[in-house]
């Protein structure tokens, strides 16, 4: 398995969200390895209807879903999903993201980016239909240190670490 850069990070998200989430939920404990994923459907400009498959740094879903053996998740089991940017996901690849996961039932999306000019976690939740289409409503911006409400989750940013300068 290839390790990424940014899993320790995930990694602290990961044990940071099981000790704020009570027995209601957990995350996935193949989070962020490559063969993680979930499947959901999709449509839209460029897409066509279908089924989409997403690997992210961290999902998280309710015990009771928790499959060990599973390398393949409903993407309406999933209560959370977190990704950190990194050169290799680059900000299209959050973006469409951002359009993707409330068409396939993803409650909660959280950005980290420990980039050092942005060293930010943002919150998006309230996902509805409007004018616009189902999109995201509710985009709550924290900076490292803050402490991150994301649904009955709370995340302290406190020890959240950016990427070396010449990253």
């Amino acid at each position: 398995m290839r390790q990424r850069k940014h899993t320790p990070l995930s990694g602290w998200i990961r044990r940071s969200a099981q000790q704020r989430g009570g027995d209601h939920g957990r995350p996935h404990p193949r989070a962020d390895a490559p063969t993680a994923r979930f499947r959901g459907a999709t449509r839209g400009a460029g897409r066509g209807p279908g089924r989409s498959a997403k690997v992210p740094d961290l999902m998280v879903i309710a015990e009771e879903d928790a499959d060990d053996t599973a390398k393949v998740v409903n993407s309406r089991d999933v209560l959370m999903v977190v990704e950190v940017v990194f050169r290799t996901n680059s900000l299209t690849d959050i973006r469409d993201k951002l359009h993707d996961y409330p068409e396939m039932g993803i409650p909660l999306y959280v950005v980290v980016d420990p980039r050092k000019d942005k060293r930010t976690v943002t919150v998006h939740s309230d996902p509805s239909r409007g004018p616009d289409g189902l999109r995201y409503r509710k985009e709550v911006p924290y900076a490292f240190g803050d402490t991150v409400t994301a649904g009955r989750w709370t995340l302290d940013t406190s020890s959240l670490k950016s990427y070396p300068a010449d990253w």
